[in-house]
């Protein structure tokens, strides 16, 4: 009964406002300080390289502080992205991803950029944005996310999204730091320690997480085809336990050393391959460690000078150390009597610079130019062997032998790949007056490279891709409190390392010759009205083309290949409200519909509809606080997802195992819709110190997210689930 009256209360929402929204508490000053009118005029800078009020700037924009973070416990970048309209969750192997209007996210085919204050930190090996919690909230001042394409501005990656987390100062502490404890159920234990200092041309803030869980471990098919002395399909245990460490550190200028900043990042994280690296749970334990280093250096001129210079330079160092188990012993009918296993420790490099100008003309009128180049190094591995032969896939003739394998990215080993990318955008200001304002951008990538054929290693070839973006935004603002914003943009995604250069591994399958970049071409029309200063209520209609979109292929072990070209369309809606000092709420639906579809890989069959994603979305939530009291629930809904044909039906599973299943009979032909609440309370105990307790799943929902292709399972996700949470400051 609890279930069905807050269906209700979602649809009736629904049904009377029409939209959907979120909290957008986007300054330093107290949400209870601020009316909902000063929360629409904060700044933002991520969509033009400008600050802007967020209702006049270039996109549409979103902002989340860290009082919202920290009022709903969220833990991640993805716990953010869940909430908001066009954003929703979704599963790959062992990874918690984020689809977008339509578009399912493969493990690491990550359509979004994220910056950190202003530079971008997308991993150098899968191109990924790391928005899981092995990035954590700590040192979040507040998050900038922008929907639609970025690529005219920032190259490669930001095509479903912009996120740009803009970290803390010295004056966002209460006193010198504070500490937060977490610890809940399936072994949860979290802490995050921040700490900062100033001197008078400096300040320094230094910062820790450590992350820890036992994970969502359930009994599942995988896609093995082992049975039962009776005959049965078995179950077997998910691998999920999971634990990180970030640590961060950031000296910022001040006074005569203003505009100077140097941040470093050491995020570490250790994980379990889920459902197996190829859909068989390991029968074994396996040893997953990854890590990264970011060094990065800024110069930013003051903003009051008309001539604006900016200056980035960052090194990147990932480091890999997996012991994989990919299949269990006896697997494939015998074939490998000891089962598979692969042993890689690797590492690869990469530094970035870019060099900007922006002028400032009269009337705000301003040009903006800059040039970046990335290159990225790759000098072989430090260990790497297995028990198979990796080209020829077949066992060694002693079958317990491990013997060295060939370079894990072959085709560029000591190759490097060059990526050079230059951009310019018009703002035209208050040139056209007060009511229209015109942004004009294109940006040109080029990359470049030199590989061996796995073939013929004394052959050298040469490749490049290349790509033009252009964007056009027209805002019209006929009052101070209405925006009518017209969008169209393009922008594309270059097949990354792992993608292109995988070779002598299960891990990756590459085919340089025949990857395409991935394109996107978007066109929106967006309002955005704020309603007797208490209410804002926004509205979008977008329309988007998403050319060779990268994803497995059954074809072949882990194959990056392009699978289809797809077009959607759809409305993305939110309200948020904040009627008094106590209260503040958002509700938001998102609907997407597939238009047309052309398939690429043959291992897919093309459908009329949406498929791997729901087409309705909404989200729902408030906060309400009283003197030192506060409660936060906060509700997601979304629709059936439903498969291709080629997804069920009687048919073997992949990767030869020869078992014919009706995938129906294991999942159902389609994911059921699903709702889930969550609840968050807190009490002040004192002005520094305050004592949480969260609620997840609270009615105990069982939902799953989809698995793409031919298999007997879907992704279950967690039932009821408690955390407390303790933070002070110091």
């Amino acid at each position: 009964m609890k279930k069905c009256y807050l269906y209700s209360l979602l649809l009736v929402a629904f049904n009377l406002c029409s939209l959907f929204a979120q909290v957008d508490t986007l300054s330093e000053k107290d949400i209870s300080e601020m009316s909902l009118e000063e929360l629409m005029n904060v700044t933002v800078r991520s969509s033009s390289k400008i600050e802007i009020k967020q209702s006049d700037a270039p996109g549409i924009i979103s902002v989340i502080n860290r009082k919202q973070i920290d009022q709903f416990k969220w833990f991640s970048i993805n716990d953010i992205l869940y909430k908001q309209p066009g954003f929703g969750p979704a599963q790959d192997y062992d990874r918690s991803t984020v689809s977008s209007r339509g578009l399912y996210e493969g493990w690491n085919n990550n359509h979004m950029l994220l910056l950190i204050d202003g530079i971008p930190v997308n991993d150098n090996l899968y191109g990924a944005a790391f928005t899981s919690e092995i990035t954590p909230l700590f040192m979040v001042k507040n998050i900038e996310i922008t929907r639609g394409p970025g690529s005219a501005l920032y190259g490669s990656y930001a095509t479903n999204g912009l996120l740009q987390i803009n970290t803390v100062s010295t004056d966002d502490l209460k006193k010198n730091g504070e500490v937060q404890f977490k610890v809940g159920s399936n072994g949860l234990q979290v802490l995050d320690v921040l700490a900062g200092a100033e001197g008078k041309n400096h300040e320094i803030l230094v910062g820790f997480n450590s992350y820890h869980t036992d994970g969502n471990e359930y009994k599942s098919y995988d896609g093995s085809g082992r049975r039962d002395s009776l005959g049965n399909l078995q179950k077997f245990k998910t691998n999920d336990e999971r634990k990180n460490q970030y640590f961060w550190a950031k000296i910022q200028g001040k006074e005569k050393f203003e505009g100077f900043s140097v941040q470093y990042h050491y995020q570490n994280w250790n994980f379990q391959t889920g459902h197996g690296w190829l859909w068989q749970i390991a029968d074994m334990h396996e040893a997953m460690n990854e890590s990264r280093h970011i060094v990065s250096f800024k110069y930013n001129s003051k903003p009051t000078k008309k001539l604006q210079k900016e200056f980035v330079s960052k090194f990147q160092k990932h480091n890999i150390d997996w012991n994989t188990r990919f299949y269990p012993n006896a697997a494939l009918a015998n074939y490998y009597p000891t089962g598979v296993w692969e042993y890689l420790n690797t590492s690869a490099q990469n530094i970035f610079n870019r060099a900007q100008l922006n002028y400032v003309f009269e009337n705000k009128v301003s040009i903006l130019g800059g040039i970046e180049n990335d290159i990225f190094f790759y000098n072989g591995d430090k260990a790497h062997h297995s028990n198979i032969d990796m080209l020829t896939f077949a066992p060694f003739d002693s079958l317990n032998s491990s013997q060295a394998l060939g370079a894990w990215l072959q085709p560029i080993k000591s190759h490097p790949v060059n990526n050079v990318g230059a951009y310019a955008q018009f703002t035209s200001g208050e040139m056209l007056g007060k009511m229209i304002s015109i942004t004009l951008g294109a940006r040109y990538d080029i990359q470049t490279y030199q590989y061996q054929k796995n073939d013929s290693l004394k052959s050298i070839m040469s490749k490049t891709f290349d790509k033009f973006n252009p964007r056009m935004v027209v805002v019209f603002k006929p009052k101070d409190n209405l925006s009518i914003k017209a969008l169209f943009g393009k922008a594309f995604r270059a097949p990354t390392p792992t993608e292109t250069f995988g070779a002598n591994t299960l891990s990756l399958g590459s085919n340089i010759d025949k990857l395409k970049p991935e394109e996107i071409t978007t066109a929106e029309l967006a309002i955005d009205w704020t309603i007797l200063k208490v209410i804002n209520w926004r509205i979008n209609y977008f329309h988007t083309t998403a050319a060779n979109q990268i994803a497995y292929s059954a074809a072949n072990y882990n194959l990056s290949a392009n699978i289809y070209t797809g077009t959607n369309h759809g409305l993305e809606t939110e309200l948020l409200f904040n009627p008094s000092k106590y209260f503040s709420g958002f509700v938001n639906y998102a609907y997407t519909q597939r238009i047309s579809e052309s398939i690429i890989d043959s291992t897919i069959n093309a459908s009329a509809k949406l498929t791997w994603d729901p087409a309705h979305k909404v989200n729902m939530g408030f906060s309400y606080n009283y003197k030192k009291f506060a409660m936060s629930p906060v509700a997601h809904y979304q629709g059936r997802v439903e498969r291709r044909s080629s997804d069920n039906g009687v048919q073997a599973l992949p990767l030869g195992v020869g078992t014919n299943l009706k995938m129906d009979d294991y999942r159902g032909s389609s994911v059921k819709p699903w709702f889930t609440l969550d609840l968050t309370t807190t009490f002040n105990i004192t002005s520094n110190a305050m004592l949480g307790l969260t609620l997840t799943n609270v009615f105990d929902e069982k939902y799953y997210l989809v698995k793409n292709l031919g298999f007997p399972f879907d992704y279950k996700q967690p039932g009821r689930r408690f955390f407390a949470s303790f933070k002070f400051s110091f």
